[in-house]
């Protein structure tokens, strides 16, 4: 194995060196606040099937690590973690027997393959298909950045040998899911004429019929109350970055 190539593996790999490392390793590649990816539920399912590869696309920065990350970190197995988007990386990916030859010869007994952005190898189909071929006997799972840009990546079909998720930007059921289910968020009501000041997120509104300056009773004004979640500050910063990630996509 190229020496640059093997510091590289190394480097994104460091179980490798110490074994003892594994769980600190996969715990530290988990985002800070995972939100669960309920689209995704039954075909992560299947990911334990050692007989097929497990494809999951999507636009970038969906979330497709993450979800996979969160998977092997929940199972707990050793796993190969290999960046396509390394030069030296696609060079070792043309030919599937000689990439067994050499993993063989690197890690020594049969561990997970987590093949991150495949769509930047050459033929990525034909070398996918080739380990499926070769009865790795492991779970192969294979992020790519769209179906469109892998497929056409691929160019013998992997039907029956490959299964397939789709995972899209954060939806309103997984937020919604999420927020409930977060001890530092509380449901209350104000009304769409409230506005957040210097970060902070409106009052609480008062009886509705009510003037919280005068104590009397006036006439609301026009605009409709709404049951939201309130998130207090610190998680305040957490989703305004959530939605400018969103926006820049």
């Amino acid at each position: 194995m190229n020496p640059d190539l093997q510091t590289i593996v190394f480097q994104d790999n460091p179980w490798l060196r110490d074994f003892s490392a594994l769980g600190s390793w996969l715990r530290s590649r988990l985002p800070a606040c995972p939100i669960p990816r309920t689209m995704i539920d039954k075909g992560r399912s299947k990911w334990k099937d050692i007989h097929r590869a497990h494809l999951l696309v999507g636009p970038r920065q969906a979330g497709k690590s993450s979800a996979i990350w969160g998977h092997l970190a929940e199972v707990g197995e050793p796993v190969l973690y290999v960046d396509c988007e390394q030069a030296l990386v696609r060079e070792w990916c043309r030919s599937a027997p000689l990439f067994l030859v050499e993993l063989q010869a690197l890690v020594g007994g049969p561990v997970a393959l987590f093949f991150d952005e495949v769509e930047h190898l050459e033929n990525a189909g034909l070398f996918v298909k080739g380990l499926v071929d070769r009865r790795v006997n492991v779970p192969v799972l294979v992020t790519g950045s769209s179906s469109y840009h892998l497929g056409s990546k691929i160019q013998e079909s992997l039907a029956g040998r490959a299964t397939l998720a789709r995972l899209l930007p954060l939806a309103f059921s997984e937020v919604r899911r999420s927020i409930s289910s977060t001890s530092e968020f509380e449901t209350s009501s104000f009304t769409t004429s409230d506005r957040s000041t210097n970060g902070q997120m409106p009052a609480r509104s008062s009886r509705v019929g009510s003037s919280p300056s005068c104590g009397r009773s006036c006439r609301p004004p026009p605009a409709c109350t709404i049951g939201v979640a309130h998130p207090r500050p610190r998680l305040t910063l957490w989703w305004r970055e959530v939605t400018r990630s969103s926006v820049s996509r």
